[in-house]
């Protein structure tokens, strides 16, 4: 399954991440993943805590055209992105939270 969420990501990131000259070229592939280990690992930690209600909701408001930038686990995913990217890929936290909020609501 996270190789299939690593296609989804590196798919939709090519703006966000890959052409983003804040991002330096040598961590585009690495970026890439850390996404998608940080999707994966924030819906199995809502799903492991009972809050499976919450996850299917997020694809639900996605489908009928709701904010899904407002689902709570978006929110929390958005904000693990955003320190996990400015921590390791070296960007300000303003444009890792730019990448983040851009990007998964797409994914």
């Amino acid at each position: 399954m996270i190789d299939q969420l690593i296609k989804l990501v590196q798919q939709n990131a090519g703006g966000a991440i890959v052409k983003n000259p804040e991002v330096p070229d040598q961590y585009n592939q690495a970026a890439i993943e850390d996404v998608a280990h940080q999707i994966f690992n924030g819906l199995k930690g809502e799903v492991d805590h009972g809050n499976m209600q919450q996850v299917a909701s997020m694809f639900q408001g996605g489908l009928n055209g709701g904010a899904i930038s407002s689902n709570p686990v978006v929110s929390q995913i958005i904000s693990r992105i955003t320190t996990d990217f400015a921590t390791k890929f070296g960007v300000s936290p303003q444009v890792a939270q730019s990448i983040a909020s851009g990007l998964i609501p797409q994914i």
